[in-house]
């Protein structure tokens, strides 16, 4: 044998030698991942035996509330495509626009689920009487530049004081004009408030943007934990009517709860949340104001026992009005004093809030008892599951009307983070009761299927389709079908919801098509006929706006047809 054939034979055996190795490897790899697994769940077995209960719903409840807060792209998403609207806006406007703010929990990192995007566009020289005219001049800069900027064709509605519209990919905004208080000073906007308060606190608000996201910037993360899982809370409630400022109420009471928990020796995220439901609870003597004594670094609670109406101090700079101390009860914006988030509130609102707040709260003394006889990883579920007050079973009820037929798919693949919502029949959404209960649905459908994969460990699409329809079944009573396939989703239905999640990186979506059998009402011959002419109005000056951009382009070629044609003559 020569040296040549040596050297192929142990070459040939070294190579079989790194392939046996490989697959040892591998086995040993899946072996051990096998190990961990079985040895992270007899970890789990033996903490509920020995370690205080409080402690692991603490930590589940912790982990919980960071896990609402939406995806790093949709903050990126969102901040690119609000950047390349102002920069288009404040080209094209005639006002003076100066810069804009990302406000809400958007801007404040406190969002939970489903975040509205509140832009709020800072312009020089802001007055109340103008704004109509700079909302209508905004609208029509967004409408003539829709694709480049990536907006939802004609999808806008406008109220007295914001411009609302939804970029293609979901997100959903509110575009609001203010002042820019560091050029109309902060001091001459609240001497405004104090003259006409009524008036121009509605239009005023949104210039505090600076101000009330610099508060929650101060708060640590155990505050912007705290602040989510109330607010997730608040999201599956429904109260029967509008509840303006719900969000930012509940951020306050969070922090006001922190300040409190901060006075024990180890805080505590469950004790945190009972104080929060505490004070929901006892809304009607809950007294809430903030000082700042560091240039919005260091904000504190005012004692409630200094909170009264012979304490002439806090006028106008901590509590805007004498009347909101006399009243008794409030939670002002550390921002805008003048913002009382109680004040106007029906005693019916206060009440149902209360009667929510005690049912959670009997529901988690409930957990914390017998948290060693449970499987811990079910309580999130428990804990958070919608209430359902807002949707009897009869149908009847004047606020809402439940679709007859509902079409569900639970495990479409899904690589969107948005949530969608969109309705194919125009009498749903001209129906307050049906458009109502589309919103309804489309909440109570994120509370469940979020607390079931961000509260459970290991979480299965079965467990989601579980609590999807003890939600449509069980609980609402709503006759459903399991579609054959996502094609069954079309638009024959009248409105379609779906609600992206992922299931150990991979992602899913639950898609529900609603359908409703028309009222009497719903078949009046002149609604039908106004909707058919508004709707065949809108496509005309659709399709007239088109046709010029594409006769304003075909003109540029007529002069090379007709010098064509003289050379060729």
């Amino acid at each position: 044998m020569d040296f040549s054939s040596i050297i192929i034979m142990f070459s040939k055996l070294f190579t079989m030698i790194l392939r046996v190795a490989k697959l040892l490897l591998l086995l040993i790899s899946l072996l051990i991942s096998k190990l961990r697994s079985e040895i992270r769940i007899l970890g789990r077995r033996i903490k509920y035996i020995f370690v205080d209960s409080r402690n692991d719903i603490d930590y589940r409840l912790k982990r919980f509330g960071e896990r609402l807060k939406r995806p790093e792209q949709y903050y990126l998403d969102g901040s690119k495509l609000v950047t390349n609207l102002f920069d288009i806006i404040q080209q094209r406007s005639r006002h003076e626009v100066i810069k804009y703010r990302i406000g809400g929990s958007f801007g404040k990192k406190t969002d939970v689920i489903e975040p509205d995007l509140d832009l709020v566009i800072l312009v020089n020289n802001f007055h109340p009487h103008s704004l109509q005219g700079s909302l209508d001049e905004f609208e029509r800069i967004l409408r003539q530049n829709e694709g480049r900027l990536q907006i939802r064709l004609g999808r806008y509605s406008k109220t007295n004081r914001s411009l609302n519209f939804s970029f293609t990919n979901g997100i959903s905004v509110d575009l609001l004009p203010a002042a820019d208080l560091s050029v109309n000073k902060k001091q001459d906007v609240l001497e405004l408030l104090e003259n006409d308060h009524e008036n121009l606190l509605h239009f005023y608000n949104p210039s505090f943007v600076e101000d009330q996201i610099k508060f929650m910037k101060a708060q640590d993360s155990f505050a912007h934990t705290l602040a989510r899982l109330s607010k997730f809370w608040l999201k599956s409630l429904d109260l029967g009517e509008s509840f303006r400022g719900g969000s930012a109420m509940m951020e306050l009471i969070a922090v006001a709860a922190v300040i409190n928990e901060n006075m024990n020796e180890e805080r505590s995220i469950s004790r945190g949340f009972t104080r929060v439901l505490s004070m929901v609870i006892n809304l009607k003597t809950t007294k809430i104001a903030f000082i700042n004594l560091q240039n919005n670094r260091n904000w504190q609670r005012v004692a409630p026992a200094c909170l009264h109406s012979d304490n002439n101090s806090l006028i106008p700079n901590i509590i805007g009005k004498i009347e909101t101390l006399e009243r008794g009860y409030f939670i002002v914006d550390p921002a805008n004093p003048f913002q009382d988030f109680l004040e106007g509130k029906s005693d019916r609102v206060l009440r149902k809030l209360k009667e929510f707040a005690c049912s959670t709260q009997s529901r988690l003394d409930k957990i914390l008892k017998g948290s060693g006889q449970r499987d811990q990883d079910e309580f999130i579920q428990e804990l958070f599951e919608p209430m359902f007050e807002h949707f009897p079973s009869d149908h009847t009820v004047a606020s809402v009307s439940l679709p007859t037929n509902v079409l569900v798919s639970y495990d479409v693949p899904c690589t969107s983070v948005y949530n969608k919502e969109e309705i194919f029949n125009r009498n749903i959404s001209a129906n307050p009761k049906t458009k109502r209960a589309v919103t309804n649905l489309k909440k109570d459908l994120l509370a469940a299927i979020h607390s079931t994969v961000k509260g459970k460990n290991d979480a299965s699409v079965s467990d989601v389709k579980n609590e999807v329809l003890n939600l449509l079944r069980t609980a609402l009573q709503i006759r459903t079908e399991e579609a054959s396939d996502f094609q069954s989703h079309n638009r024959e239905c009248d409105a379609m919801i779906r609600i992206p999640y992922l299931i150990v990186d991979k992602g899913y979506a639950v898609y529900l098509s609603m359908s409703w059998i028309p009222e009497s009402s719903d078949l009046d011959i002149w609604k039908l006929a106004t909707d058919t002419y508004c709707d065949l109005k809108h496509r005309w000056a659709e399709l007239k706006r088109s046709m010029s951009s594409k006769i304003k382009s075909s003109l540029v070629l007529v002069p090379c047809l007709v010098c064509c044609y003289l050379l060729y003559m």
